[in-house]
């Protein structure tokens, strides 16, 4: 009867542990997805940025505008919209 007890209790341990390991790999997909759309969302943020950064410059060289302008462009605008070809 005690082996038959000590069964159970294995049982009983290995699908609380199955299920704790399937919750575990739903909370890391939901969390890897919400990285993902923090990274997605802060892009456009920082490329404003770099672009508010040159603004105070001289009015007389725009050089420095126009590259933080095109690299703004080149890290919100997808790869393949950008060169017509996935990486």
């Amino acid at each position: 009867m005690e082996s038959l007890n000590a069964v159970k209790t294995n049982s009983l341990i290995a699908i609380e542990l199955s299920q704790l390991q399937k919750q575990l790999r739903q909370v890391s997909e939901n969390r890897e997805l919400r990285d993902g759309e923090f990274a997605g969302a802060l892009k456009p943020q920082i490329a404003i940025s770099k672009i508010l950064r040159v603004i105070p410059s001289p009015p007389t060289d725009i050089q420095p505008m126009l590259d933080a302008h095109s690299d703004s462009l080149g890290s919100t605008i997808p790869v393949k919209v950008r060169t017509g070809r996935v990486p």
